[in-house]
């Protein structure tokens, strides 16, 4: 059984998490390579993300999401230059919540996937 869009965007999310955590993890250890590399890993599926949004389905609400998903990217991005957590926690607050969302979405869709650690 092939996943839904709902079901891939909930398991992007999760490894964007994972990394962008690890991150966080990285900057408290003041190690900038494991930092860097996390957070260009968490920004590749940012990429991934917004490079696979369907404006055509729903155009208001794919451009506030596209809005949100270019928020984040540079929030990552501030976050690796600047070895800002604040930055950092940001990014992974919103992406958090986009990934509660598609569960949701999923929810309603499916079985639900469970909650990322």
């Amino acid at each position: 059984m092939a996943a839904s869009s709902s079901q891939i965007a909930v398991l992007a999310h999760d490894g964007a998490l994972r990394f962008a955590r690890m991150a966080r993890e990285a900057i408290n250890a003041s190690d900038v390579k494991a930092q860097s590399l996390n957070i260009l890993r968490a920004q590749e599926i940012v990429l991934h993300l917004l490079s696979s949004m369907d404006s055509d389905a729903s155009p208001n609400p794919a451009y506030d999401l596209v809005r949100i998903y270019v928020h984040v990217h540079s929030r990552l991005g501030d976050a690796n230059l600047n070895s800002d957590p604040q930055a950092l926690d940001e990014a992974i607050k919103l992406l958090q919540d986009l990934r509660d969302a598609w569960a949701a979405v999923d929810s309603e869709q499916g079985p639900p996937l469970k909650k990322a650690a």
